[in-house]
């Protein structure tokens, strides 16, 4: 399976770092998945194929945490502080860019 590390591998058997993209095992994908240390990765994506506006604050940490679009990014719009790596204060700079998207 086709996944994309949200944290580094190493200390769960991989020696794959944050960012990075992997095709493993489906068993094991769906253990680390749980665990949040992995998220599916769509077919065909090589872990640098990102959609989100290039004045998407914090757009780098997104992408780590495996948001690579805006649609994405719309399954946390209820609590961005969920992803990994967002915080209150990037939460806030997040939903406040989507805003203006909507204006």
């Amino acid at each position: 399976m086709k996944v994309k590390f949200l944290k580094n591998g190493p200390g769960f058997g991989f020696g794959y770092m944050a960012g990075q993209s992997a095709d493993i095992p489906a068993e094991k994908a769906a253990e680390l998945i749980k665990l949040k240390v992995v998220a599916a990765a769509e077919d065909g994506a090589n872990g640098s194929a990102c959609e989100l506006p290039e004045a998407m604050p914090h757009r780098d940490e997104l992408e780590k945490a495996g948001i690579n679009s805006l649609d994405d990014l719309a399954k946390y719009a209820d609590d961005y502080k969920a992803i990994h790596g967002i915080g209150e204060a990037k939460a806030t700079d997040i939903a406040d860019f989507i805003k203006s998207l909507e204006d």
